[in-house]
């Protein structure tokens, strides 16, 4: 390792001192920095120690004491910080020592609920500190300056012993962002929801038109709606209301993760619920079976379309809002992350008139995104198309495309509609999704006949695509003649830049990489999630996509047309033309620092 990887891997190291409670390790701490333990835990200069650790020089000593100089209030740790030659970790430790209290790392802690209640949030960030354990009648909080504290206050007013552990304001932070939200979330509203809970008790199961009258006042409409905004501003895809015994969760999915919000008491879920069913035009009075509804609106002068879905539970009807946002720029193709090669070959599959793709992936991976994107490139082009889409349903509005909605309990089906569409002059014929054997069958009729098509199928990958084509009575000899370029696609989790780690995997990891394919050296290092105030303490930042694009030339072609198809065969002949699998590509990504080893586990046996 160069001079700036040893200096990276010294400041690491520090995570590691850390024991399963979330406290220093004041013995490994002492071998680090080649000191006496007992020395470091009764106090000391930690200038001088770091400087024997050769984390800081003796140069960037003397500069943040002269600094200091100029402020004698500040701490030489607060010093250091502010020049950057320090953490936040080494300044509360620094802050630990001085005072001789413990250090707690709280991203490790563990904090039970009921404890952390016993401070409000306004108490809480007012004192920079949160309570972290109870034991009889001794309560433990963890605080960033101990000075702010008032022992025997606080003690006198919780009927409790008071002891204090100094921690992090980063951590403290996350965890107060973790048990009460932040401004911009629904923790906010709480005396909105109050009014609710007092009046819910009232609540008869018969009385309907209480329940419609409860849902049009005030505070219940704006606990909805606030529900919505705080979506909205995280950009969540979901919104997952989960009744419990005593308490309703609200949960938003992020990045494909799935984040808590905040939780109600259980008197507000039918009127919550009651609300969302007026908003997206369903049966209020039917709680019994699942219903689907929609909801169109603006929220700070953005539209917003949102997919109602509620269904029946053991403590309540649940319900889960997809959202989608018609604003929201779609990404053009250059920007889905394909490489320079696949990029040309989709652009000159672009340019025929008539011929297939499929997109194939699990749901979730992004195939409607990369339909979209493929046909707003086609739409751009000098040379105007006529482009029809039959979708169930449609996903995002298209100026300048005509888009056909699948509507069944009138009896228009996929089937159907296809029948007629050719009557229509398409160029282009986009396929929500290929899910019977007629649909497939016209869908490849369709493109042997003068006309470009693109559907998706919910296969793992391009061999996958075949052999469901085939189960679905579709003739390989067809198969193989309408098919030209198939793109097997999955969004996995980026980490995030602020705080990815990098760590050295330990033997499980490297067994687990040697499984994979990947050779690792002596002393690579991989990248791990750690979780920070820019990622709301998840450790990622988005998704990419992972993907493995197979064009169909000659060769592939007359193979995938045998009358009795060989996957393994077909598998073989991928291998030899280097066709880039899903999994490679995931190794790519994880080579670079971009995503996790453990997002592309899912992805090995591929």
């Amino acid at each position: 390792m160069n001079q700036d990887q040893i200096q990276k891997r010294k400041k690491e190291v520090l995570s590691e001192l850390v024991n399963i409670d979330g406290q220093i390790d004041f013995q490994k701490l002492s071998e680090m920095f080649h000191v006496d333990s007992n020395f470091l835990q009764t106090g000391s200069k930690l200038g001088e120690i770091i400087v024997d650790s050769g984390l800081i020089t003796k140069h960037q000593l003397e500069n943040a004491l002269k600094e200091q100089e100029k402020n004698s209030s500040k701490r030489i740790g607060q010093v250091l910080l502010e020049l950057g030659y320090i953490d936040d970790t080494f300044l509360s430790i620094n802050i630990a020592l001085q005072s001789g209290l413990p250090f707690v790392k709280l991203e490790n802690a563990i904090i039970e609920e009921e404890v952390v209640r016993l401070f409000g949030q306004e108490l809480c960030e007012k004192l920079e500190a949160i309570p972290l354990k109870v034991e009889q009648k001794h309560l433990y909080i963890a605080v960033v300056d101990p000075t702010t504290i008032n022992i025997k206050e606080l003690s006198f007013m919780l009927s409790k012993n008071i002891s204090l552990v100094v921690t992090t304001r980063r951590g403290l932070m996350l965890s107060l962002e973790k048990w009460y939200g932040t401004k911009s979330d629904l923790d906010i509203f709480v005396k909105d929801k109050s009014e609710v809970f007092l009046e819910a008790d009232q609540l008869s199961e018969e009385n309907i038109d209480v329940l419609v009258a409860k849902g049009k006042e005030a505070p219940i409409i704006e606990l909805v709606n606030q529900i919505i905004v705080g979506a909205v501003e995280r950009l969540a895809s979901d919104i997952h209301i989960v009744p419990g015994k005593e308490f309703v969760r609200i949960v938003f999915r992020v990045n494909g993760i799935l984040q808590d919000v905040t939780t109600l008491n259980i008197n507000v879920l039918n009127f919550l619920i009651a609300r969302i069913k007026i908003l997206s035009g369903m049966n209020i009075v039917e709680r019994r079976l699942p219903q689907d509804g929609r909801i169109h609106g603006k929220v700070k002068g953005n539209d917003i379309d949102i997919r109602v879905s509620t269904m029946p539970s053991v403590f309540g009807e649940t319900a889960v809002m997809r959202m989608r946002y018609p604003d929201k720029q779609l990404p053009v193709i250059e920007e889905l992350g394909f490489s320079d090669n696949d990029l040309l070959m989709i652009r000159q599959f672009c340019a025929r008139t008539k011929g297939m793709m499929l997109i194939t992936g699990p749901t979730g991976s992004g195939k409607s995104t990369s339909l979209a994107s493929i046909l707003l490139h086609i739409r751009d082009k000098p040379q105007k198309v006529h482009i029809l889409t039959v979708e169930d349903p449609v996903e995002m509005e298209i100026q300048g495309i005509t888009q056909i909605p699948i509507n069944a309990r009138i009896g228009l089906t996929f089937p159907r509609v296809l029948r007629n569409i050719l009557r229509h002059d398409p160029d282009i014929i986009m396929i929500g999704e290929i899910r019977d054997d007629e649909t497939a069958k016209i869908a490849i009729q369709a493109a042997l006949t003068g006309h470009l098509v693109f559907s998706t199928l919910h296969t793992n990958d391009a061999i996958g695509t075949l052999e469901r084509l085939v189960d679905m009575n579709v003739e390989s000899y067809l198969v193989g003649s309408a098919i030209n370029l198939i793109l097997s696609q999955r969004l996995v989790k980026k980490l995030c830049k602020s705080c990815r780690e990098m760590y050295f995997p330990d033997e499980n990891e490297a067994t687990l990489c040697k499984s994979l394919g990947i050779q690792l050296r002596d002393g690579s290092m991989l990248y791990r999630p750690e979780g920070c105030l820019d990622c709301h303490n998840t450790g990622y930042e988005g998704r990419v996509m992972i993907y493995e694009l197979l064009r169909f030339d000659m060769n592939l072609k007359a193979n995938a047309s045998k009358k009795e198809f060989e996957p393994a065969l077909f598998r073989e002949v991928l291998k030899q033309k280097g066709v880039r699998t899903i999994l490679q590509h995931g190794r790519e990504l994880m080579m670079k620092g971009e995503i996790p080893l453990v997002e592309i586990m899912g992805h090995w046996e591929h």
